[in-house]
């Protein structure tokens, strides 16, 4: 996998991070659609603390709440995790860990769950407005 895990200290506490190498980051920005790539290449720094924080979500199969400070409000995670989620980017991000890969298989998993809560609150919405009229 080309995904580093790191130990730092962050105040008091040893923690396990995962950082994104160059090389799995040149790879992943590749793989997204255009318009995604030129917005990630522009705010890397923005765009891979995005990625670092959906892995850590992923690997610690933690609530978006409990997401460390380190990586953003946990909600604006969550909202960007749910619309690259709409347009297919975890299932090529989860090819380039490795399909076989046990955090490639977690990512899946946390997609696949996301995708169903959003189509049952489509299909609320949609038989709300059907009772309306």
């Amino acid at each position: 996998m080309l995904a580093l895990e790191r130990t730092e200290v962050i105040g008091t506490e040893t923690v396990v991070t995962r950082r994104v190498d160059d090389r799995l980051w040149l790879v992943f920005v590749d793989s997204l659609p255009s318009q995604l790539q030129v917005r990630a290449r522009n705010q890397e720094k923005k765009y891979r603390n995005f990625l670092e924080g959906v892995l850590w979500v992923v690997s610690e199969d933690a609530f978006w709440g409990e997401l460390p400070a380190r990586f953003g409000h946990w909600r604006a995670l969550y909202v960007r995790f749910l619309r690259w989620n709409n347009i297919g980017v975890w299932g090529t991000v989860a090819e380039i860990l490795g399909p076989d890969t046990q955090l490639a298989r977690f990512l899946m998993q946390r997609a696949d769950q996301h995708a169903a809560i959003v189509r049952r609150r489509q299909l609320r919405n949609s038989q709300n407005w059907m009772l309306e009229g």
